[in-house]
């Protein structure tokens, strides 16, 4: 049976791209090298923060549309929960490095979307 991914993905400024796929350690080196034009190659995506699995692709499609339409505040909880002080993900026997995240470093300020470090 295969398996469908929505992962989140962040750049060095804390940017958040949410995603669906089918092959996520595919998706991933097509971010981390600019493969595709777009919102990941211009800001620079390239980390990969938080991932769930499902083997339903609907499923996938609508928790994507979900987490899209949360407040950047639940999306940062999400990803703490799950990737506290960060780690290094393993996926099909391949590390995936994981950027360490805290919710104050990815809160934005509203005057200019900068980060507050």
């Amino acid at each position: 049976m295969r398996e469908y991914y929505v992962y989140i993905m962040c750049n060095a400024y804390r940017t958040l791209y949410i995603g669906v796929t089918g092959d996520l350690f595919a998706r991933v080196y097509e971010h981390n090298n600019a493969v595709v034009d777009g919102f990941t190659a211009r800001y620079g995506i390239d980390r990969l923060v938080y991932f769930e699995s499902t083997n339903d692709v609907t499923e996938a499609i609508e928790r994507e549309k979900r987490l899209k339409r949360w407040v950047r505040r639940k999306k940062v909880a999400l990803i703490e929960r799950d990737n506290p002080g960060g780690r290094t993900c393993r996926y099909r026997g391949t590390n995936v490095r994981i950027l360490r995240l805290r919710l104050g470093s990815l809160r934005m300020t509203r005057s200019d979307e900068r980060p507050i470090c």
